[in-house]
């Protein structure tokens, strides 16, 4: 073969070359959309399938939370029932004291029965709780010979201001910590709320600076005039605990009056 017949056979091969990248790269070119559509329908559907997910997780929750709230509903119900049981149980129970406890039954210095009837009145209209299962229980007591006893803590052996409080709150449901304190009224003052001058409501603590120890009384109730009923251990020549004015306490008390202070009853 001569030497142009070569030359044209290698230029033959040069086209045919070039014409197979050209082909390769128009087909590459071809299935380059094809390629990333298949990529972005995958990517598509990984995230249907995340969303698809977290839907599903999203209807669990909301079927849960359903669930709940239907189980609330009837709890509620019972609850709501129980409550106006146990309301009307212990109106019943103060009714019964207005008619069973005379003004000589409960030891009340120098009370009227108008007012110890008015100071009943005030306990019924309190709302079922703590609150008023701490004041039935102090009238209780109030209609019991409970003895002043300096450190006691039963009604059966006396006991003094203080603990007659923690014994009722105690009794009541209140919790009551142990506090370290110089005495069990300053302990007692450390976790209730001092009202600064906020008028006080039946269960509240009084607390005057005593001889020993503070004073701690408990407020039952104003009967107009300015007097105010309340109840506990005075301490003063074995006095048992009793319900009382206010306004009957030695002057030098009434002087050293520290503040009102409110216990921790549940629901307030």
């Amino acid at each position: 073969m001569s030497a142009s017949g070569e030359q044209l056979q290698v230029l033959l091969g040069q086209i045919e070359e070039q014409d197979r990248r050209a082909k390769r790269r128009a087909i590459l070119f071809t299935m380059l959309p094809i390629l990333l559509a298949v990529a972005l329908l995958a990517f598509t559907a990984n995230r249907v399938h995340v969303a698809e997910k977290a839907r599903n997780a999203a209807l669990a929750d909301v079927a849960a939370a359903k669930s709940k709230v239907e189980e609330y509903e009837k709890n509620r119900d019972a609850l709501v029932g129980q409550i106006d049981t146990l309301g009307a149980t212990q109106s019943s129970i103060l009714d019964a004291l207005e008619d069973v406890i005379e003004i000589g039954d409960v030891r009340i210095n120098e009370a009227t029965g108008e007012d110890w009837r008015k100071a009943i009145e005030t306990m019924k209209r309190i709302p079922p709780g703590q609150r008023k299962t701490a004041l039935f229980i102090a009238t209780i007591l109030g209609w019991k010979t409970v003895p002043y006893r300096w450190g006691g803590n039963s009604p059966k052996t006396g006991m003094d201001s203080s603990n007659f409080v923690k014994y009722v709150l105690t009794k009541s449901g209140v919790p009551i910590q142990d506090i370290p304190a110089p005495t069990l009224s300053e302990s007692l003052m450390r976790q209730f709320t001092p009202l600064k001058g906020a008028p006080p409501l039946p269960g509240d603590i009084m607390v005057y600076v005593g001889d020993k120890g503070n004073l701690t009384l408990m407020y039952m109730a104003d009967v107009g005039a300015g007097e105010k009923l309340v109840i506990g251990d005075l301490g003063k020549g074995g006095e048992s605990l009793q319900v009382f004015y206010e306004s009957s306490l030695d002057s030098a008390f009434r002087k050293q009056f520290i503040d009102y202070y409110r216990p921790r009853y549940q629901g307030e």
